[in-house]
């Protein structure tokens, strides 16, 4: 169950709280696209997806060429699964864009009033997905990056004759008896 969740929860997220906007508004006779802020609503709305896509498209172009120049994008490159990488900026990207384009027809909610109400439901579960899709390439992001670097130990095969074992278990035993006395 955790496992589907973890998998699916931008999808089951998106149908619930849309389905809960949808459930409402029949309900209480309440349409999004006929408020009196819509205008402020989607101008904040674009200006923020518009500052993600920004974000994702910066780093796409500083760290895909460096990622054979530092050690630590070497490090998240070999550390990170590359297919849920991959998955994760295709959806944040996808439903950005989404998102943007149902914005923008939300605009022309009197040009367009018959499907006016369905965009609005629509919109809401683009912009819930893109959240959910935003947050876990974050998360992903930060979980790689933020996870102990552990360089390998390079074992050394070489023997320790009986009698420098001897010598080094003597200064150890030696060395603790002088920190019990201090």
């Amino acid at each position: 169950m955790k496992s589907l969740w973890r998998k699916h929860y931008s999808i089951i997220l998106s149908l619930a709280i849309s389905g809960l906007y949808l459930v409402s508004s029949l309900l209480f006779s309440t349409d999004l696209s006929k408020g009196d802020n819509l205008a402020d609503a989607m101008g904040g709305v674009i200006t923020a997806i518009s500052i993600v896509l920004s974000f994702f498209g910066v780093m796409l172009a500083i760290v895909i060429p460096a990622q054979t120049q530092t050690d630590s994008v070497k490090i998240f490159f070999d550390k990170v699964n590359k297919d849920a990488l991959i998955s994760a900026i295709q959806n944040s990207l996808a439903s950005g864009f989404i998102t943007l384009v149902l914005s923008f027809a939300l605009y022309f909610t009197d040009v367009l009033a018959s499907i006016a109400y369905f965009i609005s439901v629509v919109w809401v579960f683009a912009l819930i997905y893109l959240f959910c899709s935003c947050f876990r390439f974050i998360s992903l992001f930060l979980s790689v990056l933020l996870t102990p670097i552990r360089k390998p130990i390079k074992k050394d095969n070489r023997k320790v004759s009986a009698e420098d074992q001897e010598k080094l278990n003597q200064k150890l035993l030696e060395q603790i008896e002088k920190e019990k006395r201090t």
